[in-house]
């Protein structure tokens, strides 16, 4: 399992990058580093790239991964984006979304790594 988070100045956003066996405690682990971290600009949008995850989120952490969506939105007043690539995976991203406050219009799943940056560039 490898989770990192890095500010990408040249698309103006931070990129989440997941690979491998991936854990609820694994994500909330990476969100509270980000929410410390104060390199990181409160306007920040987020691409959160889960194509190397192995396993499919549990349906069962539909509601921490909801959660954990609220705190990067409170933190974070810009768009989110979940890169996906196996269309069982969508689902679970996009019920976490639907879950999270005042998600509808903030938070969205791709399976295209182009539309994904156009959403998030897009006002």
């Amino acid at each position: 399992m490898t989770i990192t988070y890095c500010l990408n100045d040249h698309l103006g956003f931070v990129t989440i990058n997941a690979e491998g066996i991936v854990s609820v405690d694994d994500r909330r682990a990476i969100v509270e580093l980000m929410v410390k971290d104060n390199s990181l600009p409160n306007t920040s949008s987020i691409l959160i790239d889960v194509t190397k995850i192995i396993n499919p989120p549990d349906p069962n952490d539909v509601q921490a991964m909801a959660m954990l969506l609220d705190v990067l939105m409170k933190r974070f007043q810009s768009k989110i984006a979940y890169h996906v690539v196996q269309p069982g995976f969508v689902t679970p991203y996009m019920l976490a979304s639907l879950h999270a406050l005042n998600a509808s219009s903030r938070v969205q799943a791709f399976m295209s790594y182009d539309e994904a940056v156009r959403w998030l560039a897009s006002s």
